[in-house]
């Protein structure tokens, strides 16, 4: 397909979950626990709904759903074909045409939310994951040139999330594996018994990809700090996906994990990346401050782990970008168009980023394509 003369790799264009996606894939002795798919009488248009979560008061859930519809409306021209036919494989490679992208990371929209909740069985969480990692290496299989998954996993229990990722990679073909940054039972992703999943992911030669949602149930999670509050929306879209993503650059470069697995990569997405030359800034002060009497000892800087093996995201419209390629160098960013969400840029996301004046047409092609595919080892 390509843009303007550029090769273009996604490295994170959602897949929407299906209605019957648990009622079909979903292990049925826990079909009576799966998330369910209801019609919202605020927009008449259908959702997810976990059993027995609430993540905020009726009154406050209303006014979001209110917002969001108010954008979806704005955006209905676009998603006119889905909206009738819903978001089916054969949709979505036409929407990649519209793009001019050649290849797509797909990566879940609502499931990992079920997976990602403090205090839950953690036989139900391994049982969700698989039905939706079964039904996105079904999806995928539309075009598997094209088309690469993702898997979800959940660190609720760590031995069930190798097994996992080892059969996402050996039996469906996934080309990584994704996990919420957001704490899980108060476990961090740099805490020790998080080793064993490291482990399993250096010798399957395949990155952890941390991408959050500001719709998460997770009480850690800040897109739920404002959920009672005014402007609910706005505030916690703002902090949900940078935040947590700059907690975890945190914990996989001054917290250890890749000092400690020398071949692991990590991808932080979807929460822009113009923050990333203050926090490495940041991690570096702080690590020289105190990194002599820390628990676990490094051998470079946390700067140097992240650009060494690590990779952050641009949406199409990243309007500082330029301030990153100056700062820390353009080998460590990736594009996404975040299609087919309500606030992505489709269809117009890689002309607006070819049309981007601010970096080179150097720098343009190793964001579209290089980087993603030493990323994903496409």
């Amino acid at each position: 397909m390509s843009r303007n003369g550029f090769k273009i790799m996604d490295s994170d264009l959602h897949v929407m979950e299906p209605s019957h996606l648990y009622t079909e894939y979903l292990d049925p002795k826990y079909r009576d626990q799966a998330p369910q798919w209801q019609i919202r009488p605020e927009s008449g248009r259908g959702g997810w709904q976990v059993p027995g979560v609430q993540r905020a008061a009726p009154e406050w859930v209303r006014q979001e759903m209110i917002s969001r519809e108010y954008l979806a409306r704005k955006k209905d021209e676009y998603y006119a074909q889905e909206e009738k036919h819903g978001h089916t494989a054969p949709l979505t490679l036409e929407a990649m045409d519209k793009e001019g992208i050649d290849v797509s990371i797909l990566f879940r929209s609502f499931s990992q939310m079920a997976i990602h909740i403090d205090g839950q069985d953690p036989h139900l969480s391994l049982a969700l994951c698989k039905a939706f990692n079964n039904w996105l290496a079904d999806f995928a299989k539309t075009d598997s040139i094209r088309m690469k998954g993702s898997a979800n996993l959940a660190l609720n229990d760590i031995p069930a999330a190798c097994i996992e990722a080892k059969r996402a990679v050996k039996d469906l073909g996934m080309l990584a594996v994704t996990i919420l940054p957001t704490v899980l039972n108060d476990r961090m992703p740099h805490d020790p018994e998080c080793d064993e999943l490291w482990a399993t992911l250096q010798d399957l030669d395949i990155p952890v990809t941390f991408h959050d949602t500001s719709g998460g149930y997770g009480a850690r999670n800040p897109g739920n700090w404002f959920r009672e509050h005014p402007n609910n929306l706005v505030l916690g879209h703002t902090f949900a996906f940078p935040l947590t993503n700059m907690m975890t650059v945190g914990c996989m470069t001054a917290g250890g994990v890749l000092q400690k697995f020398p071949k692991l990569k990590a991808a932080f997405l979807e929460g822009n990346c113009s923050w990333l030359p203050w926090l490495l800034y940041r991690l570096d002060e702080q690590w020289e401050i105190f990194g002599d009497g820390q628990d676990t000892q490094l051998d470079h800087l946390p700067s140097e782990y992240f650009k060494d093996r690590c990779y952050v995201s641009v949406e199409a419209d990243g309007e500082l970008l330029y301030h990153v390629v100056e700062t820390v160098g353009d080998d460590n960013i990736v594009i996404s168009t975040d299609y087919p969400h309500t606030d992505a840029g489709y269809p117009f996301a890689m002309t607006n980023f070819v049309n981007y004046d601010k970096v080179s047409d150097v720098s343009k092609k190793k964001i579209l394509w290089d980087n993603c595919a030493r990323l994903y080892k496409v």
